[in-house]
């Protein structure tokens, strides 16, 4: 019996322990790079770059301000006031979901995830036919 059970436990333990994060499926880690794993503090991100088309913006002084901070369970936030909840339906595609308001309309706002590393995010989405590509910066 202790035979039996050491082949079938030794075969699964070589696997997890074996596992590392490149074996994860990259929505998990684009998760993770996104929010991190704190759920109380989540992570914050701070704009630092916009493109409209391939035309640089000059930043605002209130888009130089501008932060939005993910959680682990889902939730978002913004430097703006608003909230919501986001996910990563597949992998380089992130879908944020607030509510509208004074009118209480839910809105989806998709992005594609052009870069998303544990300290840099850059997102796209089209406005009108252009593309505007706005790039963050983790604030640690």
């Amino acid at each position: 019996m202790e035979k039996l059970l050491l082949q079938g436990l030794l075969p699964l333990m070589i696997l997890l322990v074996g596992c590392s994060n490149e074996d994860l499926p990259v929505q998990a880690i684009q998760q993770n790079d996104l929010a991190g794993s704190n759920l109380s503090v989540g992570k914050r991100w701070k704009l630092s770059t916009l493109y409209v088309g391939s035309t640089p913006q000059t930043l605002t002084y209130n888009q130089r301000l501008y932060t939005k901070t993910y959680y682990p369970d889902g939730r978002y936030s913004d430097s703006d006031g608003i909230s919501g909840t986001w996910t990563i339906p597949v992998a380089d595609s992130l879908v944020e979901t607030y509510t509208n308001f004074p009118i209480n309309v839910p809105v989806k706002q998709g992005y594609k995830i052009n870069n998303l590393s544990n300290a840099l995010m850059s997102l796209s989405h089209a406005v009108n036919g252009t593309y505007v590509t706005s790039t963050y910066n983790q604030v640690p």
